[in-house]
């Protein structure tokens, strides 16, 4: 190895069962001569260099699955909307929402930003049943999922739920599929015509792998509608649902109406 000191350059020939360390700032390289190259940690955490850029080697060393499109990055941005995401040879599903961050039941931002992912098939899809469900049914057929690109599924009862594991930086609890929230259904904000989030199933469902994927067709009602675990505020036994074909809003009793669902998942946001 050779290191610099005062602008003087040194030289150590290391032996094959000999190792030499460097520490900075949380950083370690450790060079070892039965090791082709250092290898590179930071935190814990090893890195390597891919195209001049220091990436985690995880990344550096991700590859598709089976063929299927496929995007691996530090950070997700719009221009992966609707590709599968795949990481540490494992998927993380449709990218539907980069940079999301839930709104609580006041308007008020919680919770740490996130990427949201949509599952590649409706939930009657998913578990083999080919038939539509009322909301409590699918809340719990969504939990049941046993490994939709290598996630399985969590009962959360609504949005305050959903909201609770965010304001609580429960990152464990929203990475498992659940039902999403209006925001992430059509864009709005709860009883107004506010767009909060632009990304959103009824604004990308003909982009990329999400093209087709939805039934949202004129005579297909009322399929083309998708639950969501956003509950009208005067009245909890009702949730909102969104109608594909043109993004209107209404709301159904949980227990009343067989209509569609779109399990969704998120993980941290890399910034």
């Amino acid at each position: 190895m050779s290191g610099t000191e005062n602008n003087r350059v040194s030289q150590f020939h290391l032996l094959p069962n000999q190792e030499a360390v460097v520490t900075c700032g949380g950083w370690r390289i450790e060079f070892n001569a039965a090791v082709e190259g250092p290898q590179i940690f930071h935190n814990g955490q090893e890195y390597t260099l891919a195209d001049g850029v220091m990436v985690p080697a995880h990344v550096a060393n991700d590859r598709p699955i089976d063929g299927a499109p496929a995007v691996v990055l530090r950070r997700l941005n719009q221009t992966d909307i609707g590709q599968m995401i795949e990481t540490d040879n494992a998927q993380k599903g449709i990218l539907l929402a980069p940079a999301f961050q839930h709104l609580d039941r006041k308007g008020n931002r919680v919770g740490p930003v996130v990427d949201y992912f949509a599952a590649p098939k409706d939930t009657g899809l998913l578990d083999g049943s080919r038939q539509l469900g009322t909301y409590n049914r699918d809340i719990k057929r969504i939990a049941d999922l046993g490994d939709v690109c290598g996630h399985g599924g969590i009962l959360l009862l609504n949005d305050a739920a959903i909201y609770d594991a965010a304001e609580e930086n429960d990152l464990a609890t929203l990475a498992m599929w659940h039902m999403p929230t209006l925001p992430l259904v059509n864009g709005r904000n709860i009883g107004s015509s506010d767009q909060v989030n632009p990304d959103n199933m009824y604004a990308h469902k003909n982009k990329g792998l999400l093209q087709g994927s939805f039934t949202d067709e004129a005579d297909s009602n009322p399929t083309r509608s998708y639950w969501t675990a956003t509950e009208l505020r005067e009245n909890r036994s009702l949730v909102y649902d969104v109608d594909l074909t043109n993004g209107r809003v209404c709301w159904d009793f949980k227990d009343n109406c067989f209509l569609s669902s779109r399990p969704v998942r998120a993980e941290l946001h890399q910034p």
